[in-house]
């Protein structure tokens, strides 16, 4: 058997693991998991929620509208990744589900707010008005031949003119946007008002009656 011989300068034996060594390791464990006195980075602060809504702020009784909501920070950034809390108030005006899509019940204005799903959580707001408007006689009213036939007699810069502005009322419809609709029957009763050609007066004189029609339909 080997006999193991004290070095006269180290007061260790061979592989004694000394006090020194052992300092030494759990320096370097302090130093591999990051135990420091540095503080640690923060996340971005919520300082608003913005919501936004595809149609304006008009729905139709009957209609759905899908909102979106964002997280900004105090300089307007959106910060990515958040999950929000949908609610309505008044619910029996308008209900909204988890994600954000708002079914119009009746006539009424309503409050939307989407709230950060955070301990101190931060919302937003969107007032919606809903309105009864009767989208079904609307579709009918602009595709009555009668009326169809008017446009269609029309001189070619005013004809086109209003051709495109029904086709928007046509999209905004099946939209749901009664911001946009009421955008195009505005440019149809300029050209009803501005028209040059007598001919045009005339056809357009009679159609403004369907655009009183549409109007009224909307139930402002």
């Amino acid at each position: 058997m080997q006999r193991r011989t004290l070095d006269p300068g180290n007061n260790s034996y061979p592989g004694q693991v000394t006090w020194e060594s052992a300092a030494v390791a759990g320096l370097m464990v302090l130093t591999t998991f990051g135990c420091s006195n540095r503080p640690t980075e923060s996340t971005t602060q919520i300082a608003s929620v913005i919501i936004t809504s595809p149609i304006d702020t008009i729905v139709a009784v009957g209609t759905t509208v899908q909102l979106t909501a964002s997280a900004q920070d105090a300089a307007g950034a959106e910060i990515t990744g958040i999950n929000f809390t949908w609610s309505s108030s008044p619910a029996f005006i308008a209900s909204v589900d988890a994600d954000g899509l708002v079914t119009a019940l009746q006539e009424g204005a309503i409050t939307i707010l989407a709230t950060t799903d955070e301990t101190a959580g931060v919302s937003g707001s969107l007032m919606l008005r809903v309105v009864p408007a009767n989208l079904i006689l609307i579709n009918e009213i602009l595709a009555d031949p009668f009326g169809n036939s008017l446009v269609n007699n029309l001189t070619f810069n005013t004809r086109s003119v209003v051709e495109d502005a029904l086709a928007e009322c046509a999209n905004a419809i099946d939209t749901g946007n009664i911001v946009v609709l009421i955008a195009c029957l505005t440019v149809v009763r300029t050209e009803v008002h501005s028209a040059t050609d007598a001919t045009d007066r005339v056809l357009l004189g009679v159609y403004e009656f369907y655009v009183t029609q549409i109007e009224q339909s909307l139930n402002l």
